[in-house]
């Protein structure tokens, strides 16, 4: 398959097309590694990660990239050559805090075995993802599958293999996180100290990915409250959040515009009044005092 013409010429994203070199070099012997020169520069891997912004598809394309330009991890060439493309390793553990939060452990364990081919140091947020999911497995039976995924439900399948296509792929991939980490020698020291303070964390990033402003608020609130020592990357992170609440009260303060507030309707609840307007001022109200606490948390990075 990986000769025939028509699948040689099928456009694809970068890291679908490391894929495709991967199994070409797998199944025919043929390398292609000048043809795969110009398309590191166009993958995720030549950009820095925010994690409060970074969607599932991409968070998938970053960790394919790595997969498959590393052969799992087998040969790290491409890192010593160029270092450039190495990953943040904060940026990766700031991502892994979010969708640990969210419960995505799927694109979270993908990304911990990431996390472990890019270094072989000690990862809290790396542990907390595979101790989440050990958890599962251990009592469930199974690790839950990505929320929202749901499978496609035909008369010819049956239940079994509904419930096997459910599951397979987060058990496939706990279970590479698991044989990587050991074939490497890398400890798997449990639940972390600071767990509930990463997932602190990975609320707050989640919230910034769904532009609710009053949430976003209140997680920032409780983040910077609870204290902020050890978080993975959290000045560079933060300060992305920074800039939307900048800019969401920058369009308000010209012209009124709610800005990047998108759950204006339900801003009603939020308030004694009926009113949304008022509850608009209410959250712009939140926005404006949070905003210091994060400007001086953030120092030059939020420039």
């Amino acid at each position: 398959m990986a000769a025939e013409p028509a699948v040689m010429s099928a456009e694809r994203f970068p890291h679908r097309q490391l894929e495709y070199a991967f199994c070409c070099e797998t199944a025919l012997g043929e390398p292609g590694g000048d043809q795969l020169r110009s398309v590191y520069d166009l993958s995720i891997l030549a950009h820095r990660l925010f994690a409060g912004f970074i969607s599932v598809e991409d968070a998938y394309a970053l960790t394919h990239s790595v997969f498959y330009a590393t052969r799992f991890g087998h040969d790290m060439g491409l890192f010593h050559e160029r270092p450039e493309l190495l990953p943040n390793v904060d940026d990766i553990d700031a991502i892994i805090c979010r969708y640990t939060f969210e419960q995505n452990l799927d694109v979270a364990l993908e990304l911990a075995a990431t996390r472990m081919i890019v270094s072989d140091k000690n990862s809290p947020a790396t542990a907390l993802c595979i101790d989440q999911a050990v958890n599962s497995l251990s009592t469930m039976g199974h690790v839950p599958r990505p929320p929202g995924a749901d499978v496609e439900k035909r008369d010819a399948l049956t239940e079994e293999f509904l419930e096997w296509s459910e599951q397979y792929h987060s058990i496939l991939v706990l279970g590479f996180t698991l044989a990587f980490a050991l074939g490497h020698e890398i400890e798997l020291p449990g639940e972390p100290p600071n767990a509930e303070q990463l997932l602190r964390y990975g609320a707050l990033l989640s919230a910034a990915f769904n532009a609710d402003i009053y949430e976003t608020c209140v997680r920032t609130a409780e983040f910077l409250a609870s204290g902020t020592q050890g978080l993975p990357g959290a000045q560079f992170q933060i300060s992305a959040v920074e800039r939307m609440l900048r800019r969401h009260i920058e369009l308000v303060d010209v012209d009124g515009d709610p800005g990047l507030l998108i759950d204006a309707l339900r801003l009603g609840d939020l308030s004694s009044a009926i009113d949304t307007r008022v509850g608009i001022e209410n959250v712009n109200r939140l926005v404006r005092l949070i905003l210091p606490k994060l400007k001086k948390f953030s120092g030059p990075a939020a420039d």
